[in-house]
């Protein structure tokens, strides 16, 4: 539960028979369901490590996003330098074809990587 939501469950509380159990996210040791001060301690150690686990998150998905993008732009790249290739073909030959297709291969192999 949000900590906010439970300071108002807390503060507003009518029970007096039964003392307010404060959930906490994981166990850790040594901490008291009945204490409001150890309620905040666990929210204020864990809450950072949420933040900072989804920014992690949204970063590495980031970069995968990027690299999958970039490899897609590369074999792009690659299927333009087939298609040259081709017109190539039905204009000159020899050593230049020879040339063409090495270039190709490399940009395959460079998109490969």
């Amino acid at each position: 539960m949000p900590p906010a939501l439970t300071f108002y469950k807390y503060f507003t509380w009518s029970n007096s028979t039964e003392p307010f159990y404060f959930n906490f996210p994981n166990e850790l040791p040594y901490m008291d369901h009945f204490n409001m001060g150890h309620y905040i301690v666990v929210q204020s150690l864990i809450a950072p490590i949420f933040f900072c686990s989804a920014l992690f998150l949204a970063m590495k998905s980031m970069v995968y996003y990027s690299l999958i993008k970039y490899v897609s732009l590369m074999f792009k790249l690659v299927i333009k330098r087939i298609e040259l290739l081709d017109n190539s073909v039905t204009i000159g030959g020899g050593s230049r074809l020879e040339y063409a297709v090495d270039d190709v291969i490399r940009a395959h192999y460079l998109a490969l990587r």
